[in-house]
């Protein structure tokens, strides 16, 4: 159970992972991108570029890769596309 519970990021036993499949921590990055996404929707208009949005998780602490793998599961989930090469825009 240790091993199914345990968040590597942190170090430490996350019961979250075991009843949802995705620890604290993650929710929490996800969380960050769609906010994100959401101020620069506001800002820029419904086409953003996806270095902006690497560059403001960047600042929140999130590294790339992690922010690479969250938009694509956005994308999978419907939530997010990509209309163009490199821009991302919400669903919805």
């Amino acid at each position: 159970m240790k091993e199914v519970a345990y968040d590597a990021e942190t170090g430490k036993f996350d019961i979250d992972r075991i009843t949802t499949g995705i620890t604290a921590t993650q929710r929490n990055q996800i969380s960050m991108i769609r906010k994100i996404i959401d101020a620069l929707t506001e800002r820029q208009g419904k086409n953003i570029p996806m270095h902006d949005i690497l560059t403001e998780a960047e600042s929140e602490g999130i590294d790339r890769g992690k922010t690479e793998e969250i938009l694509d599961n956005l994308r999978k989930k419907g939530d997010i596309f990509e209309p163009k090469p490199g821009l991302i825009s919400k669903i919805g």
